[in-house]
Parts: structure tokens; sequence; C-alpha cells
């Protein structure tokens, strides 16, 4: 994966001097390539270039790392044996459990050649581990030489495990909000409580914090399972030491930084287009793992595999199901007798071989004492199905399917929030509610999302339901997009919507019935907002803008939404100017504003109040928000 600036799909990747290479640009911006099997190893640039006016970015320079092909067959001590892969550059040398043996290389870097030593005492096992170091340093996949009809990487349980049970309570805070997003796109300001008020990422933390806190201390994560799946395998391919002896108080800050990663637009994304797929997901999931196990396995592209509640348009029942998504890490592929193993296809991006009655043993967090665990596939009407045996409920036909992420994917890269724009390279709107109440979301043509008739929808192009998360979306920006917020019980809601450019709108301590419906319409600028509602009921709303490296923010407190009337609210730009439409006589509205900027650490904060007669707008003008100094106006209308 290539990640830069204003990549388009006009761009040529030129790789090696000459060669270009195919690529695709992915939903968040980035791009992904593939390089020639057949690239040889050492060090390779790497530029694009842009067609419009044949402008050449800046190179990078790849190190291409050396590829081990599986070793069918046992080694022999004493025998001269012949390794197949791609990649080996002359002065290669073999490493067997980490000691290193000469070798000389063949066939255009394709074979290798050397002497194998005698097997070292490996107690009651038969493995070995291969691997091959070019002269450069860079070392290939890790290969175990193993008995015919397996094939694995070198993870052991009793020592790359986890062995504690998957834990329902989180640890979320600001430290781990900032691991989870990086520093970078969190402001410290906006938590600073002289504010009274969260702003835009503010907002976004106590979202955040409401899952992370998990199930056992009433938030939403059921678990920690893809936080721990991540952390048994980024430590089998770096340190690989026994974490065996870990308990839960020792990392369950750190798992919660890295489950937090589950909330980012690129893994809201990545499972809902995963979810969307569904049935087809089986046979591309399972190969892509056997792929990656027969090319080379290391930190960045070892898979983990996630059980994930399938469909396009879902039952309400959906969110229900999320209980039964589940991340386990996989290890082993066995093949049942007769079966003639892996092959690759001519290409080398798939296999060609039956996955009929194979097996795949994975670790599991919910099963942390038992290495049994494995699904097993089955071809029904020309299609790949699976059973696990942990759990019945896994399975095609109670509609949970199967997806897959790298750990370079998930653990290492960078992760941005859903609605950032200021940071990222594309961002989304993003709603959700903490509340008894459902969002329906329509655009201009009528497409539809959210929660509507007990159906999840997302037809509306570019907007997803965020993953194990009910009653929150992704939206597309630049879009009138009305929101209905349908009562599901008594009591109050908060609705949160953060948009790429800095802009929020949040309705907090909204009352509401079962079947209360209150409506909220966007423009696709976000300058105008129209509030309308069944009952007559106070609203407490806030604004915010990040105008030139400024969080600038308002709440106002105090106002009155009157039946089946319209309460109009216009905002300028830079937020200098708001004017909202009242209808009711309201003895009291505050109006509280906050700005704070980051490189110069300015902060400031300033409350005025008013009264407002029947129909009068309320009118917030600023004369200058570096000190909030702003004017508060009553203007019938």
């Amino acid at each position: 994966m290539v990640k830069g600036t204003t990549f388009a799909n006009s761009d040529k990747v030129i790789f090696d001097g000459s060669i270009e290479l195919q690529h695709h640009i992915n939903a968040d911006g980035s791009m992904n390539v593939v390089l020639p099997l057949d690239t040889s190893g050492g060090s390779k640039a790497l530029f694009i270039l842009r067609v419009a006016d044949n402008f050449e970015s800046n190179r990078v320079n790849i190190r291409i790392k050396p590829q081990l092909d599986v070793f069918a067959d046992q080694m022999m001590p004493g025998v001269s044996t012949i390794l197949r892969g791609r990649a080996f550059v002359p002065g290669a040398s073999v490493l067997i459990n980490n000691q290193s043996i000469a070798a000389e290389v063949a066939a255009s870097g394709k074979e290798l050649t050397f002497t194998m030593i005698g097997f070292l005492n490996q107690g009651n096992s038969s493995l070995v581990s291969v691997q091959v170091r070019n002269p450069d340093g860079m070392l290939s996949n890790e290969r175990s030489v193993s008995q015919a009809g397996v094939l694995e990487i070198p993870y052991r349980f009793g020592k790359n495990n986890l062995s504690f049970h998957n834990p329902n309570i989180g640890k979320p805070s600001f430290d781990t909000f900032k691991k989870t997003f990086g520093s970078s796109e969190v402001w410290h300001e906006s938590f600073d409580p002289i504010f009274g008020h969260p702003m835009l990422t503010a907002a976004f933390f106590v979202f955040y914090t409401y899952f992370l806190k998990g199930k056992g201390d009433g938030g939403l994560a059921t678990g920690f399972c893809t936080a721990m799946s991540a952390k048994v395998a980024d430590n089998l391919w770096t340190n690989n030491v026994d974490i065996t002896g870990i308990q839960e108080a020792d990392i369950i800050e750190e798992l919660t930084a890295i489950h937090g990663k589950l909330l980012s637009k690129e893994s809201l994304i990545h499972f809902h287009d995963w979810g969307r797929t569904f049935a087809d997901n089986v046979d591309y999931a399972i190969r892509s793992i056997e792929t990656a196990f027969l090319r080379g396995c290391d930190r960045n592209n070892t898979p983990l595999l996630f059980f994930i509640p399938a469909g396009e348009v879902w039952d309400s029942e959906y969110f229900d199901k999320l209980s039964d998504s589940h991340c386990l890490y996989p290890y082993r592929f066995v093949y049942p007798k007769g079966h003639t193993g892996p092959k690759l296809s001519a290409d080398a991006l798939s296999t060609v071989n039956s996955l009929d009655g194979v097996k795949l043993y994975c670790y599991d967090c919910n099963n942390e004492t038992n290495p049994d665990c494995f699904l097993e596939f089955s071809t029904v009407d020309g299609k790949l199905t699976y059973t696990y045996n942990k759990k019945q409920g896994f399975r095609l036909d109670k509609q949970i399917t199967i997806g897959i992420m790298s750990n370079g994917a998930f653990t290492l890269a960078d992760h941005d929030m859903p609605f950032n724009g200021p940071f990222g390279v594309l961002g989304f709107a993003m709603d959700f509610m903490l509340s008894p109440a459902d969002i329906e979301i329509t655009d201009e043509l009528g497409l539809k999302a959210g929660h509507i008739n007990g159906k999840i929808y997302s037809e509306i192009p570019g907007s997803h339901p965020c993953y194990l998360v009910p009653g929150a979306y992704l939206l597309p920006t630049g879009k009138n997009l009305t929101r209905k917020i349908r009562g599901t019980a008594s009591g109050t809601y908060t609705f949160n919507s953060m948009m790429p450019n800095g802009a929020m709108i949040k309705l907090e301590n909204i009352k509401t019935n079962i079947g209360d419906v209150d409506t909220i319409l966007v423009t696709a600028d976000n300058s105008q907002v129209r509030l309308t509602t069944q009952q007559n009921k106070d609203i407490s709303l806030t604004i915010s803008r990040i105008v030139d490296e400024e969080i600038r923010a308002l709440t106002i407190k105090g106002l009155s939404l009157a039946a089946n009337l319209d309460m109009d609210i216009t905002i300028s730009p830079d937020l200098s100017v708001c004017r909202i439409g009242n209808h009711q006589a309201v003895n009291h509205v505050s109006v509280i504003a906050s700005v704070a900027r980051e490189k110069d650490n300015v902060k400031s904060t300033n409350t005025q109040s008013i009264p407002l007669q029947v129909n009068s707008d309320l009118l917030v003008a600023f004369n200058d928000w570096k000190t909030t100094d702003f004017q508060l106006n009553m203007v019938p209308f």
C-alpha cells in the first residue's frame, strides 16, 4: 500500500526504473500496487508519474525481502538440499533454527542450494525453522519443516498465546485515545475543563469511551478479541517471546488502545464492505490466508480472521448479531487424507487446490486454554461454506460471514478518526446517538441510510453503518441530508454529527418517548440547519468549526423548540455569525463561546445570556474570536 496525496486513476506507478505497475486507489485515498512476482532482491526505487503534466513524485526506495516457498519434503542431515522461492541474492545464507549455513544461489535468484546440518534437539517436536538471509540483511519469511498435509506459521500454543480470557471491561483514557489515533490528531485543548462543553474531538472521545469501557462497565464492546489477536500476531513476528505469563491487568490499556482502531474510518469502511459481499467472502478470505502462508508471512501481511454479520440491508437483529462478531488468529491448515496439499495459482495471487474438508486452526481468546479451535470448510451448491467447532452460530446460513485484515493494516498502519478531514486524505460525516432512539437518514433522491422500519439501510452512496456500534453511521459529505430521530423508549437522547471540515452539530439531553420524531435538515455546506419536533421540548445545541487551526464552538442552552414549527439556524462558515429562529418566549438563553489554538496555546471562553420574546431570532455576532468577544441581540420576525 502506498500513502500520499492527490493520487489519480490516470497516474502511472513506475518501479525499478521502467516497470509500470498496476494500481488501485482505495476509498481512503491510499493506493494499492502489486509488485512483479519475479522482482529480484535488493533495493528498488518507486515513484508516481502524473500523466496530466508528466510530473514525477519523490522516489521511495523499497527493499525486497527474499521469499521462501513451502518445502514439501523432509530435510535430511548431510544432504545437499535445494530451497525454492524468489529474490535470493548471491551471498545469501540459510538459517536453520537461526544457525547460518553458506549457500549458492542459482536460477536467477529462485533457487538456493546448501548442505543440511543435523537437526538440533527439538524435544518432542520434529519441526525445524528455515529462513534465508540476503547479504543486505533482509530476512525471508520463516518456514517450518513439517509432515505432509500441514501448512502453518511458527505459532506455538503454550508460548505465543495470551493465557487470560477475553475481558469485557476496557480502560479507555485520553492516553489510549492518543495511542489509537495518534497525538497529532488529538488536540489537548479540546479537553481543557475551562470550556465546560465538548467540541469536535471531545465529542468523539465520549463515543470512544462509551464503546471501549465494555459491556461489563455499561459500554458497547463485548470483548477485546481483535486487540488480543493482534497482540499475539505482532509478538510472534517481532520478539517471538513467551507471552503466556502476561496478565490482563498488565496490558489492558494497550489492548484498549489497539481495539479502539475498530472505530477508525479505515476499519469501519473495511468491515462494512466485507459484510456486503457476504457468501463470496469465505472462499476469497480463506484462500488469501492460505496464499499468505504459502508465499510467506511476516509482521505486516500475517492475517487476522473476523466473523462478521452479513448483508447489504440488514434485519433489525443485525446489531444483536454484533455479539457474534469475533476475531481469531489463524496459524495452521490441516489437509484431509488423500489431499494433494496447497498449490498456488499461476500468478501466485491465490490458491487453486480444493478446500473441501480442510481445517484451519486458530488462536481464540474466548477459548484461551484450548488449542483445538478450528474452522472446517465444505462445498455446498458450488459455494464454500464453513463451521466453527467452538460456536455453532458461526456459519453462513446464520448470516455470519468471514473477513480478514492484515496485522499491518490493523495494528501498524495509521488510523484516522471517521470524520477526520484536516489530517486525513478523505473524510466522512459521522452521526451517532447515545440514547433510546434511532436515526433515519434520507438524501435529496430519497435514498436511505440508518435504522428504518426494522432494517439497517446504506442505500446512500458512501454511507456505512458502523461495525460493532449500534446507532452510528458514516455518511458522505457534500449532500443535503435529512435526519429523523425516532424515539424507541422514554428518556433523553444526545445526537452528534461530525464533519471533516471540523464542523459539529450536537443536540444534548433532548427528551423523547416511543414514537416521537424529531427532524434535522442540514445543507450540503453545513451553513443551514432546520429542527422540527412533534412535541414542545427544550434543547441544548452545540455548533463548532475549525477555522485557521482554531477550534471555535458555541453552546446555546435554554432554547425551546415548538411543536410542528421549524427552528431555522443559519451559520456563517467561520462561525462569526449564528442566527437562530425562535417561536416561543424564553426567559433565559445562555450562550457559551470557546476557542482554542494549539500552536500558540490560545484559550478563551465567554458566557452571556438574554431573554427572548415570541417569534424572534437570537443573533450571535462576534467582534473577535481570539478573545471570544461577541454580542447577543434579539431580532423580531
